[in-house]
């Protein structure tokens, strides 16, 4: 399935075994040859899902004994014969086989360098204990190609495969304009999925799944975040420590904030393997005496924006306001000047994505 999902990724983002559809189906594969076969689950599989389906078809082919057991091999000796009776058979019939025919050697390579060499008969399995690591290689991932470890068949130089970490994940999540919500670097495999959800106190819960499928297989190396902020220049991250959130440093890049995270502490309920994080964008300023909240834009499953809180005193981000944020705040002064200047009544003040209706003086207003 990795595989086929890396293959068609870009035509079919989306494609699930029979398993995760939850199909199931009694095909009988009765084709004489592997295109028949495939023909045949896919019509089945198809009729049964009502979407496209891809299947296909294969066998052991042995050049010594004719092809045998070949299109045949689910039915050799019968389809409920266990595969062990099955494949004890095969060997039997290879006996007095020239040993070039019977003795075999998988070499296992990475860049020309040969890692591990095994000398094996027909038939025999490989101790995955030996199987060798893939070299690292920076920016790069390595696997051993596909190769039934139980069953050689075969000489065999395997040469180990090496893609480039997707470095960058965005969340499904958008704002009006497009936008992913958050954003993550670190070094993924082409299939993970960054998943945003509903965290403790009102944070967002951040979690990367490998294969983007299974919550087990978690990604626990740090990241470096970037959570969509409008007004970055008055809002604090705050991190998830399994007590509470604590305040942390974080840099405006263009509309978002960036911030790293670490591996964080388990949630309720969770397994501290799963290595889950949880944030929150905090925003307050003091004006007359009035605690305002300051909008933003986040992401979590329960709504398409983050929580912003209104907390019981002003926040202060590290370090001293830039220039831009000196000019800011300058220009947010002149305008409560000018406002102060027209008569009280109802006007409406525009806040993130929503519109607030106020009344009353205006020197409680922004």
């Amino acid at each position: 399935m990795r595989e086929i999902r890396a293959i068609l990724a870009d035509t079919y983002p989306e494609i699930l075994s029979m398993k995760e559809a939850g199909i199931e189906t009694d095909t009988v594969e009765d084709g004489k040859t592997y295109e028949e076969n495939a023909l045949i689950k896919a019509r089945a599989v198809a009729a049964a899902a009502g979407e496209l389906v891809l299947a296909d078809d294969s066998g052991l082919e042995i050049d010594y004994l004719g092809k045998e057991p070949g299109v045949y091999s689910a039915r050799y000796l019968g389809e409920d014969t266990p595969y062990s009776i099955k494949n004890a058979e095969l060997i039997r019939r290879l006996e007095g086989v020239p040993e070039a025919f019977s003795e075999f050697t998988v070499s296992l390579q990475a860049d020309g360098r040969e890692l591990a060499s095994f000398r094996c008969a027909y038939g025999d399995a490989i101790d995955g204990s030996l199987i060798p690591q893939v070299p690292e290689k920076e920016g790069y991932y390595g696997t051993w190609p596909d190769f039934d470890w139980d069953f050689v068949t075969g000489n065999q130089v395997l040469e180990a495969r090496y893609e480039r970490w997707v470095t960058s994940l965005a969340s499904e999540e958008k704002d009006a304009e497009g936008r992913p919500l958050v954003l993550v670097q670190g070094e993924f495999l082409p299939e993970s999925r960054l998943k945003l959800e509903q965290g403790p106190e009102g944070g967002t819960r951040l979690s990367v799944w490998l294969d983007g499928r299974e919550p087990d297989s978690v990604y626990e190396s740090g990241l470096l975040v970037r959570a969509l902020c409008e007004d970055a220049e008055h809002t604090t991250v705050e991190l998830w420590t399994g007590n509470g959130y604590q305040a942390v440093e974080s840099s405006t890049v263009g509309s978002y904030l960036e911030f790293p995270m670490e591996g964080g502490p388990a949630l309720e309920g969770e397994s501290s393997s799963n290595a889950e994080r949880a944030f929150r964008l905090t925003a307050a300023e003091k004006d007359n005496g009035k605690l305002v909240a300051i909008a933003c834009a986040g992401g979590c499953a329960a709504a398409a924006a983050l929580l912003i809180l209104l907390i019981g005193k002003a926040r202060k981000r590290r370090g001293k306001p830039g220039r831009k944020g000196m000019e800011q705040q300058e220009k947010s002064v002149r305008k409560r000047k000018k406002r102060r200047q027209k008569p009280a009544g109802k006007r409406r003040r525009q806040t993130g994505e929503e519109a607030v209706e106020e009344e009353g003086d205006d020197k409680d207003n922004i």
